[in-house]
């Protein structure tokens, strides 16, 4: 008979087998791709301050090493190999790295031909070290990380531990992971589920024969578990928080306000819809409704004085949102010259204040076009425009045009939007003192008009509350800093207010005294329709906020931003998040002044040199200044400071899990043992005693009348499986009691194999 004929299998049985290999093993399987899902949760947070071929090529070890692990049946040594070799040719490719001959060096003159050739592989492969390293790091995190979670504790330990960190990152930072938390959760509890089961695969065998004929038995009341769940938590309303975070109370308590540096920065587009995106819109006619942050990139400016990025200005509110009035529409642009002077528009007594010149150089880091320039107001001359890539390229100064009454540098539509312009501002030095004394005035006049409008079906008790608000306040500044302050104080900061308190068709109205929640569109809108019941001109702005500091200069300099924003030209990085609006009140002989009433939020301004100590442009909710007597705030920790700490925490917890694992935290126990002079006999004894020890803890009572024989005896009884086990202890327990025979040291390691062995099953 020929033993090597071929078999034939019918198409069924073809089948059954490659879904066989393909779902063999699955729990290792699923084991690889969930601790893959937690730790590319950490790439996402790192990767704001990696280079973005960083975290491309971390990004892709993760998912070579996934894809090789799919495959548990190569022997260890191949997959490493594999997955080694595929890491390096990916480096290689993406950093277009090229083989380069070298002259003999060091290598060169001891080994010849052979010290050339490596020299020439270390040349050639240079390009890739600031990178690789941080992939090795990532692939052996990958590796460590899968042995560990194989145990229910191990599981739990790194779902808090990473809990954790993302929650103090969260409170203490502009980042927000709430995705990643949600993410770390239910890949720590299927992690779970699948212990549970290989658990239940060792100590039940002949009834996971049964669940592994039919697996469908278990699996589909899970997923459908685990689906409801899901489906109900996405149509679960919001919540507001009941809790404060120990930090937001600490601040309160101390009379300071939590700065959010950038978090929740909201989007000034149509706000009709709830599951808009952050980010600079043009229809601002219905405001309302939520939206989720984008975090994507627009600009980066370069600058030595951070500030608001002013972009468009209406003036016409029709209760439900901003459009431009008749006179917006009508005011005349003017086209730019090239390095010309900006006339600004003659709005009566000349300006009384001092100005501080800013440059700013802004990028564009995306693809898409605005109707303006943005800049810091206000803006003073174009120095310079780039329409296309490449240095020195530059645009026409004609397709730049400035409208003087509103303050826009205004960009034609029909032209590419520049890739880079710089412009420059003369940013007025606020005098408070000089402000507060501003007399009140009657603003009468087609130009004043439009800045005074307000709709007629506007409810009464938004003027009450603003004769409330204003009741104590003498001149017209301190009125505007009353309202603004109330505004930052009384009202909750969120990008999804809940509307269902709304009944008000008067959006301020809604917002004041119904809803009491919502971001920047709701607190700017507000301020500036209850400044104008003061008969004071306030049109209503949109932009940006100042972004925040180039990641990478932040990081080698170790140092809170506000520490670098007192001097020297930065780079700041501008997202969707950062899109805002504000308000802008005028003032005789002061102009356009910016107000900030979202809660939360601080407009930078510039402080005279001549001031020795830098005060807040805040005078009337903060009247005092902390650096002034001598004391400072405390800075926050960085999130590079607090991922260093949360790094060296799951290093300890690793060294103890992996020692552990591999036996060496009981050769430290066998040690200090034999440093206290126990033979063999005593310390097999020591061994089976706390055998017994966790059996008990076990569920499995050993009375008082029983011999060891006895109680071993019935704990087979219950679970047949412990036979083997208890007969070797038994034996080995007495050998080491009544035999004349010591234990010898290979006994003593299989008493130590069996207890862990016990452990991992009981």
């Amino acid at each position: 008979m020929n033993t090597n004929a071929y078999t034939y299998q019918t198409p069924r049985k073809r089948m059954m087998s490659v879904l066989d290999s393909i779902f063999s093993q699955w729990q290792y399987k699923l084991r690889v791709v969930l601790t893959g899902i937690i730790l590319i949760q950490f790439v996402v947070w790192f990767s704001s301050y990696w280079l973005s071929a960083t975290s491309w090529l971390v990004s892709a070890v993760l998912v070579i090493t996934c894809v090789i692990e799919m495959f548990p049946r190569l022997h260890w040594l191949v997959r490493k190999s594999v997955e080694a070799m595929l890491i390096v040719y990916t480096h290689i490719n993406v950093l277009n790295v090229s083989w380069t001959s070298t002259e003999s060096g060091m290598l060169g003159g001891k080994l010849g031909w052979l010290g050339d050739f490596f020299s020439s592989i270390g040349y050639s492969l240079s390009p890739i070290f600031p990178y690789i390293w941080f992939s090795l790091g990532a692939w052996i995190v990958y590796l460590l990380t899968l042995e560990w979670m194989t145990e229910r504790a191990r599981i739990i330990v790194v779902i808090v531990v990473s809990v954790i960190l993302y929650a103090v990152v969260d409170s203490y930072s502009h980042y927000i992971f709430w995705d990643q938390v949600a993410f770390i959760i239910f890949s720590g509890l299927a992690l779970i589920v699948i212990e549970h089961f290989e658990h239940f695969k060792r100590k039940h065998p002949l009834s996971w024969s049964y669940f592994s004929d039919y697996p469908f038995v278990i699996a589909t009341p899970i997923i459908m578990i685990i689906a409801i769940i899901m489906i109900i938590g996405s149509l679960a309303p919001n919540g507001r928080p009941m809790l404060t975070d120990p930090y937001t109370v600490y601040k309160h308590m101390k009379g300071e306000k939590v700065i959010t540096s950038g978090k929740g920065f909201s989007n000034t587009s149509n706000r009709s819809l709830l599951n808009t995106s952050s980010g600079y819109g043009r229809d601002d006619s219905t405001l309302g409704g939520g939206f989720e942050y984008d975090f994507s990139e627009v600009l980066r400016v370069e600058t030595d004085q951070r500030s608001y990025l002013r972009g468009e200005t209406k003036a016409l509110y029709t209760g439900a949102g901003w459009e431009l009035s008749e006179s917006d529409g009508a005011a005349d642009s003017v086209n730019v010259s090239y390095q010309t002077e900006l006339e600004p528009f003659n709005w009566g007594a000349a300006p009384v204040y001092k100005t501080v010149e800013v440059e700013q150089v802004i990028r564009l880091t995306n693809e898409k076009s605005y109707p303006v320039l943005f800049g810091s107001h206000p803006i003073s001359s174009l120095v310079n425009v780039e329409q296309f890539q490449g240095p020195g390229v530059q645009g026409l100064s004609s397709d730049a045009y400035w409208s003087s009454v509103q303050g826009e540098l205004r960009w034609d539509s029909d032209v590419a939007y520049p890739l880079m312009y710089t412009l420059q501002s003369k940013l007025p030095l606020i005098d408070e003192v000089a402000l507060i004394q501003v007399a009140d005035k009657e603003y009468e006049g087609e130009i004043w008009a439009p800045y005074l409008q307000l709709p007629e079906a506007l409810p009464a008790r938004v003027r009450e509350l603003v004769e409330d608000i204003t009741s104590q306040s003498q001149s017209p500044y301190e009125k505007v800093k009353r309202i603004e302050g109330y505004l930052q104080e009384n009202f909750e900061y969120t990008n999804k207010p809940d509307l269902s308190l709304g009944q008000s068709n008067d959006f301020v109205d809604r917002f004041l005294f119904e809803i009491q929640s919502g971001y920047c569109d709701y607190f700017s809108t507000s301020m500036a329709v209850m400044v104008r019941t003061l008969g004071l001109p306030t049109r209503w702005v949109k932009g940006y906020t100042g972004g925040n500091l180039d990641v990478e200069e932040f990081l080698n300099a170790g140092i809170p931003e506000e520490i670098l924003n007192q001097g020297g030209i930065q780079t700041y990085i501008v997202k969707n998040s950062d899109a805002h609006s504000w308000v802008e009140v005028y003032f005789d002989g002061w102009g356009w002044i910016p107000f900030e009433p979202t809660s939360g939020f601080l407009l930078p301004t510039v402080i005279d040199e001549e001031q020795a100590v830098a005060i807040e442009f805040d005078p009337l909710t903060n009247p005092t200044d902390s650096s002034a007597n001598g004391t400072t705030n405390e800075s926050l920790l960085t999130p590079v400071q607090i991922a260093l700490a949360g790094t060296i925490l799951l290093l300890l917890l690793s060294v103890v899990l992996v020692s552990r694992r591999l036996g060496w935290w009981h050769t430290l126990r066998i040690f200090k043992r034999q440093q206290r002079e126990l033979n063999t006999n005593q310390q097999a004894l020591q061994e089976i005693t706390g055998i017994i020890s966790m059996f008990k803890r076990k569920g499995y009572a050993r009375y008082l009348h029983e011999t060891m024989r006895e109680s071993f005896s019935r704990w087979k009884e219950q679970n047949r499986w412990l036979q083997k086990d208890l007969d070797l202890l038994l034996a080995l327990m007495e050998k080491a009691k009544y035999s004349p025979y010591s234990i010898s040291s290979d006994d003593l390691q299989l008493i130590v194999k069996t207890r862990r062995k016990l452990k991992e099953e009981l």
